[in-house]
């Protein structure tokens, strides 16, 4: 029988990890990385483990010790875990389940309280008994000044006004205590038990809401309150009863493991409100500039969410359009830097490189700088404030990282989406401006053709034409110059609706007279139709601007003489309807289509559809739309039910015009 044959993923060249825990490092541990890496022909990453108790102090180190590694070609890994171990041996397995063997684990030789002379508790000999024999573990000495007090004393990050809220709470619940024994002193009598729930809810309040540090100034406090204040003998610190002794052991016992669990509880809970409200963020800055119709209004945009979002002031720069090499303050224009913060901002911008607080570049300043890097090139540099209340840590690094790579994204989107629609525009405007070149030169040129044809026979020929002969000559040269004089008005009409050079005039008018009017103007070119107008009772007056007005009917006419077979009626019907008075003019044809009653008003719609059965450029309906519009009316289309257009025209303002009686 065969032997089966077991098939292994082939293991990855692996991976150098060195453990950043900024206790006294420097940037030679990187190198040292760096090195072994080499050696191996392998990748290294710098390792960073997020504990619940990390100082802001610490927190700080990490970031610049991380920026380090970062610039000397390491990969950063940021995890969090209850203690380092437990998420460095997690991280380790992760790599090996995914076959990236640790070839080298780099530590650096700390001391601490709990592992002097006890190495039990020493980092190097827990992971010795965990990880595989085949990774090696190096432990780099530190130097003498990384002793416990030197580096422990400092990452205590101590508040006086925080202390004086715990020993003010301390007198809070002594006052608590007194008035208990003054209203129920069996309540609060000998036993001291609840004396102590009191003294334990002040040190869970307090370690809750200003941390761990305040939360044991509490308990402390009132332990020694309680000694001095509660226990016989009164007013002095010897306790002689040993109840005594176990009871007040018990209640600091308590109120220390209290204020512990409370202050785990509460970075928990911030941490998750943290990371929920940083994520919430980096969506909130694509919608609020998906509005955005411009670059200056999007830059504007961005750096009113950054402001309130980070609560601090922000710069952006840009790169100049006129000179791309040269980098030009954005937003706002009212931040001064100093030289520091300005020598800070250009290494940040010709490097490519964070720089400024919390970076190794001119640490010292107050100003972080971020460079806005999108695919092939940088467009900028985003500039962060860090005041005293900001927790600069690895995990507000990266937030600062990921808003930067979101700006230049939505920047660079921005440009490319305006370049394209700049495109797109002229490339339509293109279309547009050779289909109407087409379209009017044809249009044009006929009725010019018969204007001039007519003419001739006319200037030629005119004693052998008989008098009835010119008469229709002379008709149809009035008819053609008078259409060749309506497209080139509408063209007009539309260039200066489109630039906002008109000037309405308005007037109250009667509409009888108006519609007169147009009648009597379009007697020739409605010669081959019928036109009926249904009149009303009373006369109205309208209020618009009447040579406007009767040019909108006009074009309506027009429009429903050129679509209509000769020999069919065009109604016109007036009146009012609702709150609003209306034309509405009707015509016997085959009616508008449905997918074009949409489109109808568009310009060039009929230009669009190539439509050269009928003479024009389609900008009589647009104009109509267009004066109606930005008069406070408004004009629809629809298709009657017994067949034929309808083209209805609203005006809001007008009135009934009173008839005089006059005595004979």
């Amino acid at each position: 029988m065969s032997q089966p044959v077991i098939l292994k993923k082939p293991s990855a060249p692996g991976t150098v990890l060195v453990l950043v825990t900024g206790k006294g490092q420097t940037e030679d541990i990187f190198r040292i990385a760096k090195q072994k890496a080499r050696s191996l022909r392998v990748q290294w990453k710098a390792i960073y483990i997020e504990t619940p108790h990390n100082g802001k102090e610490k927190n700080a180190q990490i970031l610049t010790l991380l920026m380090l590694a970062e610039q000397l070609g390491a990969e950063i890994v940021h995890a969090q875990a209850s203690t380092v171990f437990d998420g460095l041996v997690s991280l380790i397995k992760e790599y090996e389940t995914n076959y990236i063997p640790v070839k080298t684990l780099i530590l650096t030789k700390e001391r601490s309280l709990w592992n002097l002379g006890n190495k039990h508790f020493n980092l190097y000999h827990k992971l010795i008994k965990v990880l595989d024999p085949k990774t090696e573990i190096t432990v780099v000495p530190l130097d003498k000044s990384s002793s416990f007090w030197v580096n422990w004393i400092p990452s205590i990050n101590i508040d006086y006004k925080e202390i004086l809220y715990a020993i003010l709470a301390t007198l809070i619940a002594t006052m608590i205590v007194e008035l208990f024994r003054l209203l129920l002193p069996d309540a609060v009598g000998m036993a001291h038990r609840n004396k102590s729930i009191i003294y334990i809810t002040a040190c869970t309040l307090i370690a809750g809401r200003y941390g761990l540090l305040p939360g044991l100034v509490t308990a402390i406090t009132s332990f020694m309150v309680m000694n001095i204040i509660y226990v016989v003998p009164t007013w002095t610190d010897l306790i002689r009863n040993t109840t005594d002794s176990i009871n007040l052991g018990l209640f600091l016992v308590s109120s220390i493991v209290m204020g512990l669990f409370v202050n785990n509880s509460q970075h928990k809970t911030e941490n998750i409100s943290i990371y929920a409200k940083r994520v919430n963020a980096l969506f909130q800055l694509h919608r609020v500039t998906l509005i955005k119709s411009n670059l200056p209004e999007t830059v504007e945009a961005l750096h009113q969410e950054l402001s309130k979002l980070l609560n601090t002031k922000i710069a952006i720069f840009l790169t100049s359009p006129v000179t791309p090499s040269s980098l030009n303050q954005t937003y706002p224009q009212n931040i001064k830097f100093s030289e520091r913060e300005t020598l800070a901002l250009i290494l940040c911008w010709q490097k490519g490189e964070k720089t400024g607080a919390g970076s190794p570049d001119y640490p010292d300043i107050n100003w972080h700088f971020v460079p806005l890097i999108t695919v092939g090139k940088e467009i900028g540099v985003l500039g962060i404030f860090i005041n005293k209340n900001i927790n600069f840590d690895i995990i507000y690094g990266r937030l600062l990282s990921a808003l930067a790579d979101q700006i230049a994204l939505i920047i660079e989107r921005r440009e490319l989406g305006l370049m394209m629609e700049e495109s797109r525009v002229n490339e339509e405007r293109e279309k547009l401006r050779s289909m109407l070149l087409s379209s009017v030169s044809h249009d044009l040129k006929t009725p010019l053709a018969s204007v001039i044809g007519a003419l001739s026979v006319v200037m030629s020929m005119r004693a052998k034409l008989s008098e009835e002969q010119c008469n229709i000559l002379m008709n149809t040269a009035l008819e053609e110059a008078q259409r060749l004089d309506s497209f080139i008005t509408n063209i007009l009409d539309m260039t200066r609706l489109e630039s906002g050079d008109i000037d309405f005039k308005k007037e109250w008018e009667s509409s009888k007279i108006i519609l007169k009017n147009i009648a009597k103007r379009l007697r020739h070119r409605m010669g081959q139709h019928m036109l009926v107008i249904h009149s009303i009772p009373q006369d109205i007056a309208i209020f618009q601007d009447i040579t406007l007005i009767e040019q909108v009917l006009q074009n309506l006419l027009d429009n429903a003489v050129k679509y209509t077979a000769p020999g069919t009626k065009i109604e016109i019907s007036y009146g009012v309807r609702g709150r609003k008075f209306f034309f509405e003019i009707r015509d016997h044809g085959q009616g508008i289509s449905p997918e074009s009653l949409d489109k109808i008003f568009d310009k060039y719609a009929r230009l669009n559809q190539t439509d050269k059965k009928v003479a024009g450029t389609g900008l009589g309906l647009a104009i109509c739309k267009s004066i109606m519009m930005l008069q406070d009316g408004d004009i629809v289309a629809s298709n009657h039910p017994d067949g034929g257009a309808v083209f209805t025209i609203y005006i809001p303002k007008w009135r009934k015009i009173r008839l005089i009686k006059t005595d004979v």
